[in-house]
């Protein structure tokens, strides 16, 4: 596992742990970072999801999209 893939495990642990606590404070206390870099890690986090999941979807609308002229 390199280091970009550690990094993002480890902020991938805090938005996890900050969930399942249900207090980010306490969270970034114990991985030592700020709550503004955890708003940062939760916005990108959220940006990637929204971008996979329109990729998923345009996926998903091309197969099963149909030309009317097929069935005329």
């Amino acid at each position: 596992m390199n280091t970009e893939a550690k990094l993002i495990k480890t902020k991938l642990g805090l938005l996890g742990l900050a969930e399942q606590l249900g207090n980010v404070s306490q969270a970034c206390k114990l991985f030592g970072y700020s709550r503004d870099s955890f708003y940062s890690y939760k916005d990108l986090y959220q940006n990637i999801q929204n971008k996979v999941f329109q990729i998923m979807f345009k996926q998903k609308l091309y197969k099963f999209t149909f030309r009317t002229e097929d069935y005329t």
